[in-house]
């Protein structure tokens, strides 16, 4: 059996409100709770991203469990991430373990349009919203919460967008999401990228992450 409850979150951004009531209805019965900016995908600002998460980490994810609720029958996949270096918050293990709504669990899966479950080996720095909070995505600004981390030609490591564009710096002037709260093209606003593939292009991840830190240093 598959169930696929994204498309609400779709009508409701080319409809109106009516539809992220309906979403809000089915969500609050599955006994869950989410943010309007999770349910719509809204564009985020990279400083806004920083201060709205929990934990911002650079990690690898090394283990994925598609777990039903035996009571709600909700289908959440469990992601196991291994912490390389935190970035903001703090954490007492070297490991950290968040949800994503959907998967599969014998013959019955869920499914979220527009959004992908990780994949284990997967390297990047993840914006966490919310440690205890169970949400339909966990990162802040769904794919917007991951950078993802790619050697070049000589083995530097560097930073990308999810589609695989170089994040080449970072605008100060534009941190913060646009008043008009435009739907996300999957970058957070601030970062600077480049041409697809243009790997050696892209800031290396040692300052990226020191630019982060600068970000989150008190002014």
């Amino acid at each position: 059996m598959v169930m696929n409850i994204g498309h609400i979150r779709l009508a409701r951004a080319k409809r109106g409100r009516c539809f992220f009531g309906a979403f809000a209805i089915l969500m609050s019965a599955l006994g869950l709770q989410f943010n309007a900016h999770a349910a719509t995908i809204l564009e985020v600002g990279l400083g806004d991203m920083l201060r709205g998460s929990e934990l911002v980490f650079e990690g690898r994810i090394t283990q994925l469990e598609p777990r039903q609720d035996p009571q709600s029958k909700v289908i959440r996949t469990y992601v196991t991430f291994e912490i390389l270096d935190v970035i903001k918050g703090s954490s007492a293990t070297s490991a950290v373990e968040i949800s994503f709504l959907g998967g599969s669990v014998n013959d019955m899966t869920l499914r979220v349009a527009d959004m992908s479950l990780p994949k284990p080996g997967v390297t990047g720095i993840f914006f966490v919203e919310s440690l205890t909070r169970q949400q339909v995505h966990p990162l802040y600004g769904w794919s917007q919460g991951h950078i993802a981390i790619v050697s070049d030609s000589r083995g530097v490591r560097r930073v990308m967008t999810n589609d695989e564009r170089p994040i080449t710096g970072i605008d100060p002037q534009k941190q913060r999401a646009l008043p008009s709260r435009m739907l996300t093209t999957g970058t957070a606003r601030g970062l600077l990228v480049g041409s697809a593939g243009r790997v050696s292009d892209a800031m290396t991840v040692e300052a990226f992450k020191l630019a982060l830190a600068d970000l989150v240093a008190p002014n």
